[in-house]
């Protein structure tokens, strides 16, 4: 138990068709709000007084709490298939935490692929693999990823990533739109015998 955080009221009775407002406070100021900080609250049902008459269920749900500085989406995505299996990998290079509510498929014509409704949390830092079910199609995609954070998609391109990563690994890519990317290349100027623009 974070003891960081205080509620209140702690224990509650909540009859039926009725709400209860829980207030969320810090025990005291947050050392550092320009780093997002994260907490998952749990509520659980506390053990009714047994009844041998009756089956009883019990219920727990749990919220995400954030605090601090929220940034703009960065991620990185690379497409995995197997037997026409389709597997997303998201890594979530931001500071933030970002969810993902949508993810569209689309061939270099916009054609619609695939839509998959998700409600899924990346931490700042983390990565997500999703299975998206089967794609036939081996030509170029586009993998469209709609946020919470904003009405527009963010677009990337699976042949431009894959282009990308025949010279830098995972690590050192940052995608920045469909046609965009950053790369680090510090460490592949000895490996290529190259110069910075060269490369």
């Amino acid at each position: 138990e974070d003891k960081t955080l205080l509620f209140n009221p702690k224990t509650f009775e909540l009859k039926p068709e009725s709400k209860q407002i829980v207030r969320v406070g810090f025990s005291q100021p947050l050392a550092n709000m320009n780093q997002e900080q994260t907490w998952r609250i749990i509520f659980k049902e506390v053990t009714p007084i047994e009844d041998d008459s009756s089956i009883n269920f019990l219920f727990n749900f749990s919220l995400p709490l954030f605090a601090g500085k929220q940034v703009n989406p960065k991620l990185n995505l690379k497409l995995e298939k197997l037997d026409n299996q389709a597997y997303l990998n998201i890594d979530n290079v931001a500071k933030s935490h970002i969810k993902i509510i949508e993810i569209l498929v689309t061939d270099n014509k916009d054609k619609e692929i695939l839509k998959k409704k998700l409600g899924q949390y990346v931490l700042g830092g983390n990565r997500i693999k999703l299975e998206l079910g089967e794609i036939t199609n081996n030509n170029e995609l586009k993998i469209k990823i709609k946020t919470d954070k904003d009405e527009k998609y963010l677009e990337y391109s699976t042949k431009v990533i894959e282009t990308y990563l025949e010279f830098v690994s995972e690590e050192d890519l940052y995608v920045y739109s469909i046609d965009e990317a950053f790369l680090d290349v510090t460490n592949y100027l000895n490996y290529y015998n190259l110069k910075d623009c060269e490369i």
